[in-house]
C-alpha cells in the first residue's frame, strides 16, 4: 500500500479550512480523496523541480536493442527504475526520452543530413527519482504537495472555485520559487552542459 502521510494531508485540510483528519480510516470524502490522489501527486510535484532530496546520479549504459522503425544509428538507454524525469544529461548530445528510455544518436532527415550527434556507450544523468519515504522531505516540499493537495481536493471540499484558483497561484509560486533554489543550493559544476542538450526531434 502506498505511504500517506497524514501530516501533509492535514497540511493540506488546514489549507481548506476543514477538519483535519485524525487517521486515513474510514469512509469520509477527505479521506478517499487522500487515499487516492497523494501519490500520483506526489510523483507530480517531486518531478516538476529539482528537490534536493530526489536528485540522483546515474550511468546509463547502452541498450543492444533498436528501434523499432526510423532510426540510423540511434541507441537507447534505459532509464533508473525509480526514475520520475530525467534532469540532465552531462554529454554533448541531442537526446530526449520515449516512454522508459532516453534516446540518443544520430537520426537522418529526409534529405539525408543528420540532426544528432553520435552516441555514447554510456549516458550520464542527473535524474529525480520517486522518493516516497516522508521523513526525506524537506519542508518546501511538504508545503508544494500540501498546496496540491488542496488545489485538488478544494472544490470537492469546500465547493469554491475561488478558493482553487487562489490555490492554484500559490502552488505555482512555490514551484517557481524550488526551480529557482536549485541554481542556490551549492557551486555549479564544472561541467559543460552545450545549450541545444536535450532538443527534441520535432
Amino acid at each position: 500500500m502506498a505511504t500517506v502521510d497524514i501530516d501533509i494531508v492535514n497540511l493540506a485540510l488546514v489549507k481548506l479550512d476543514v477538519s483535519i483528519l485524525a487517521n486515513l480510516e474510514g469512509k469520509t470524502k477527505a479521506v478517499g480523496y487522500a487515499n487516492t490522489t497523494y501519490s500520483t501527486l506526489r510523483d507530480v510535484v517531486m518531478g516538476g523541480a529539482p528537490w534536493g532530496f530526489a536528485m540522483a546520479r546515474a550511468i546509463l549504459p547502452r541498450s543492444t536493442e533498436d528501434l523499432v522503425w526510423g532510426a540510423d544509428n540511434v541507441h537507447r538507454y534505459t532509464k533508473p527504475g525509480d526514475c520520475l524525469r530525467i534532469w540532465r544529461v552531462y554529454q554533448q548530445v541531442r537526446w530526449q526520452v520515449e516512454g522508459e528510455v532516453v534516446i540518443v544518436g544520430s537520426l537522418n532527415d529526409e534529405d539525408n543530413t543528420q540532426r544528432w550527434a553520435a552516441a555514447p556507450d554510456s549516458l550520464k544523468v542527473r535524474y529525480i527519482r520517486r522518493v516516497t519515504s516522508p521523513g526525506s522531505y524537506n519542508p518546501f516540499f511538504k508545503e508544494a504537495l500540501a498546496t496540491r493537495l488542496a488545489m485538488e481536493w478544494c472544490v470537492g471540499l469546500t465547493g469554491s472555485d475561488a478558493k482553487k484558483q487562489v490555490l492554484m497561484t500559490e502552488y505555482v509560486s512555490k514551484m517557481e520559487d524550488a526551480k529557482a533554489l536549485d541554481g542556490q543550493e551549492g557551486v555549479p559544476e564544472d561541467i559543460h552542459v552545450p545549450s541545444w542538450s536535450g532538443s527534441r526531434l520535432d
